[in-house]
């Protein structure tokens, strides 16, 4: 990472790297994960597959899957943030899926990157903001469950 700051700015520096590189066009995904997730390379071309109408991605994690491998803790307080945040977006776009928000990876059409590049947020803000944005755009956000393990 060569931009200074923290998460927001790693992710907008990786999105402005991969929306240049060479053969990605209009329609290409650009799939963001955190590097402890590497369970989830197994499962991105499923989802996106699942999702191949859609302009944004949020995958989630299968309840059973999600329990067993990471702490109870954890899994009772993203649980209630992702049914808190739910309901809350749910009061001003009753379309949406339900988000695993918590999750962390994400995926989008190239030809939205600015959505997350223009956005300015220093940490999670800057992966969820953009994804309200792209909603309130009229963007097809889909929602993909997968059996992701810790």
């Amino acid at each position: 990472q060569k931009a200074v700051g923290k998460k927001g700015a790693a992710l907008r520096e990786a999105v402005a790297i991969a929306s240049a590189l060479p053969g990605v066009v209009a329609e290409t995904w650009l799939c963001w994960q955190e590097p402890e997730k590497t369970d989830m390379a197994r499962h991105w071309a499923t989802a996106l597959d699942a999702a191949k109408d859609a302009d944004v991605l949020v995958p989630r994690r299968e309840s059973a899957r999600f329990a067993a491998t990471y702490p109870i803790e954890q899994v009772h307080s993203e649980t209630y943030g992702n049914l808190y945040l739910d309901a809350v977006a749910r009061t001003h776009c009753d379309a949406l899926p339900p988000l695993d928000w918590h999750f962390g990876p994400f995926a989008f059409r190239a030809r939205h990157s600015d959505l997350w590049t223009r956005f300015g947020g220093p940490m999670y803000d800057a992966q969820v903001v953009p994804l309200v944005h792209a909603v309130r755009k009229g963007l097809r956000l889909a929602s993909v469950a997968g059996a992701f393990e810790a």
